[in-house]
């Protein structure tokens, strides 16, 4: 029996011509036929007078797609159907994009999700978010580990309902002991660097930091405010937005503790954390890696337990290739270098770029997102667009297939690798970023998730460059295969 005669055969058996159901989604004047073998559709419309071919969608089995000048009734299918010709026949329907839109309140105003044009911009001149969330919206590894970003930044407000903060449970808050031995004392809520304490709230709480966080973050579907990237992704908070190198340099080392003490725990410990987001630098530009190489090492060391970095360009319109910046020039594979695009879907213009040290743009223009007091405002910059992109980081790994996770387990830092790599590869060509950044692209959430689908996971069977350094399988000790970079 011939295949088109099996699968038509199939369907026969479970479609009777008789049988009809509501089908809201037809197209009432054009059918989708499933001819017999070899029989040429003028045949067929010598029955059917009152149809035209549209055109072929299958040669090899023989279906077309035929219209009518009007609208027909229920009853035309069955003629259809009955025909000596016709192995298959029905409706056309109209399809569409499958997508997850959250029942937050304020959600139709973040138009960096869903763009339709609600405040004058270019509908989907968004990051694909509800296409993406339509596949997967956890905050959890498929092993269960409790995704958590570090977000390097101001004072927080540690109560607001749309957020979820890591709290270290393994130590007990103000007990001035280190219960925990990650070498820090009452490090219950996070750490602040400016005053060596746990003590993330301040004096007042940082409208900067809590917007961030909401951005890449805030609880989805939960009927308060808004979405974030990454619904409910845990956020290590680290107050250390400082003028301060040297307490930039104290506040990574910060996430690297809690990291390092997830694994050498075996997860009883610490926080998974597998991004930084960071908006600050070198005045607005003009500092060279060259005399920051402690700071853009920082990059390195967190890469090599599987952390990547997303970092904030200037707030100016220049070429940090050519005025120099830190951290956006800081030549660590490990870094992502973000610039600002706007509801119009071009760069703002006040923002910076760079072909070489830019990676891409995310949408960082009047963004609504959390702030102090379970409240909610606007906020634009590049700080803004930076967060979308450690969110998505986030989201990658939640996504992310058992094999995957596994191999990220034994080689963090060449997974983290493959992780940028897809986000990157990810990116939406953009005019207004064409050839003045890395991937002359926006954000794709839609497209990073997707990319992750591709790793192969019953095997190590890719072959890529990441930063032009080959990514190859090598066997482990226990004989499963892990991506390394040579």
């Amino acid at each position: 029996m011939s295949r088109f005669l099996f699968l038509a055969l199939i369907f026969s058996s479970l479609f009777s011509f008789s049988q009809f159901e509501e089908d809201d989604h037809r197209i009432p004047n054009q059918f989708i036929v499933m001819l017999k073998p070899t029989l040429q559709p003028e045949i067929f419309l010598k029955d059917f007078s009152s149809l035209k071919i549209n055109r072929c969608l299958s040669k090899s089995m023989n279906i077309w797609l035929f219209e009518s000048n009007s609208s027909t009734d229920e009853n035309f299918i069955f003629h259809l159907q009955r025909s000596t010709h016709v192995k298959l026949a029905q409706f056309n329907h109209r399809i569409q994009q499958r997508s997850l839109v959250p029942n937050d309140p304020s959600f139709n105003l973040e138009w960096n999700m869903q763009n339709t044009g609600q405040t004058g911009g270019v509908p989907g001149a968004d990051i694909d978010a509800t296409d993406a969330w339509d596949i997967n919206h956890n905050n959890l590894t498929i092993n269960d580990d409790t995704i958590v970003i570090a977000m390097i930044d101001g004072t927080f407000d540690t109560l607001h309902k749309d957020l979820n903060f890591f709290v270290n449970y393994n130590e007990v808050p103000h007990n001035a002991i280190d219960d925990d031995g990650n070498g820090y004392i009452d490090d219950y809520y996070g750490w602040n660097v400016y005053d060596t304490t746990g003590n993330v709230h301040g004096t007042f709480t940082d409208p900067h930091s809590m917007h961030i966080s909401g951005i890449a973050g805030a609880i989805g579907s939960n009927n308060i405010g808004i979405a974030g990237v990454c619904w409910g992704v845990k956020i290590l908070r680290v107050a250390g937005s400082s003028s301060l190198e040297s307490e930039v340099v104290a506040a990574y080392d910060y996430v690297l503790s809690m990291r390092r003490l997830y694994d050498n725990s075996f997860g009883t410990k610490g926080a998974f954390v597998v991004a930084t987001n960071s908006s600050f630098g070198v005045g607005n530009f003009g500092g060279n890696p060259i005399n920051y190489p402690i700071w853009c090492a920082m990059y390195d060391s967190l890469g090599a337990y599987g952390i990547l970095s997303a970092g904030a360009a200037p707030n100016a319109n220049v070429d940090v290739d050519v005025v120099h910046d830190v951290p956006t020039e800081c030549p660590s594979k490990w870094f992502i270098g973000v610039t600002n695009t706007m509801s119009t879907d071009i760069k703002n213009g006040s923002a910076a770029y760079g072909k070489i040290s830019v990676d891409l743009g995310a949408p960082g223009y009047q963004i609504y997102s959390t702030i102090a007091n379970d409240t909610f405002g606007y906020s634009s910059g590049t700080s803004m667009a930076t967060p979308h992109v450690t969110g998505a980081i986030a989201a990658m790994y939640a996504a992310a297939c058992k094999p995957f996770i596994d191999r990220y387990y034994t080689r963090p830092d060449s997974m983290a690798f493959l992780v940028k790599q897809y986000l990157l590869d990810g990116a939406e060509w953009n005019s207004s970023l064409n050839n003045i950044t890395v991937t002359n692209g926006r954000l794709n959430l839609f497209r990073a998730v997707t990319n992750m689908k591709k790793f192969n996971c019953d095997s190590c069977n890719f072959n890529i460059q990441i930063n032009s350094m080959p990514v190859m399988c090598k066997g482990n000790h226990d004989g499963a295969m892990a991506v390394v970079v040579d």
